[in-house]
């Protein structure tokens, strides 16, 4: 069991880590993801169209010319980071739910104890079984 939970506790830090780093990165860098390059000269095939109100319009355009683009390029960065970021967050979520069902599965069906657990748990035993004998641990 004790080695079980060592497993899970490393691999839960590990991810921890992944997140933590996958999270500094996206703020370092707000950029799309490599592959997707908003200034491509590839042939654009597909067409988006959206209604939008005039105010909506207004902010779109006043935000694109700030940002010295045209509408269609902002609105094209905007979305695909939108959708990157929808995508990722809905990916971490299934490995969560993954490492979730790893541990539920491992103690649902714990394995044997090896030789090391094996060997912690005589050690343990007979400091318990010492400390016992003299002054009384509670647990």
């Amino acid at each position: 069991m004790y080695a079980i939970l060592a497993y899970v506790k490393e691999d839960l830090r590990k991810e921890l880590e992944l997140r933590t780093m996958s999270l500094a990165l996206m703020q370092v860098s707000p950029k799309p993801p490599k592959g997707i390059n908003m200034t491509s000269t590839a042939t654009k095939d597909a067409r988006i169209v959206a209604r939008v109100s005039q105010e909506t319009q207004d902010v779109i355009r006043n935000a694109a010319e700030l940002s010295g683009a045209t509408i269609s390029q902002f609105v094209v960065e905007a979305v695909v980071t939108k959708a990157h970021t929808v995508i990722n967050e809905m990916q971490r979520l299934e490995l969560t739910l993954e490492n979730a069902n790893r541990v539920f599965q491992a103690l649902e069906n714990p394995p044997e104890p090896n030789a090391k657990v094996m060997a912690a748990a005589k050690r343990y035993k007979e400091k318990f079984r010492a400390s016992d004998s003299g002054d009384k641990q509670t647990t």
